[in-house]
């Protein structure tokens, strides 16, 4: 199931391209129900790479790299005082929960990735 170019891309702070590679809802299991995978855009190569910790930007999934990709997870409502916002890395998987499009999320779920990309 391709649903990348429902996602929204956006320059980051330091002038890369940035977009959401995956979106996982896992129902309210946890408190940090929403996580979110990225990619970078590379120029050099015209395609987008799994954006890691490791050097290997375009690590496939036997790549030990491919395991830290940065990753943001929140609540429903992570602007509020009894919100969840996160960043870290993570491993892509259904252990995340459901894959979801960007525009069934709720708004301020949203607006906080949004933000997140810009920085």
């Amino acid at each position: 199931m391709k649903m990348q170019a429902e996602y929204p891309a956006r320059i980051d702070e330091n002038g890369n391209l940035m977009r959401v590679r995956k979106a996982y809802d896992n129902g309210g299991k946890t408190l940090d129900r929403y996580t979110f995978t990225f990619e970078i855009y590379n120029s050099e190569t015209g395609k987008w790479d799994v954006f890691t910790e490791g050097s290997n930007k375009s690590a496939s999934k036997g790549d030990p790299s491919y395991q830290r990709i940065y990753c943001l997870s929140m609540s429903a409502r992570p602007f509020s005082a009894q919100g969840v916002g996160q960043s870290g890395t993570c491993m892509e998987g259904k252990h995340l929960g459901k894959r979801v499009k960007f525009s069934e999320l709720p708004e301020e779920v949203q607006r906080c990735v949004l933000q997140y990309m810009k920085s």
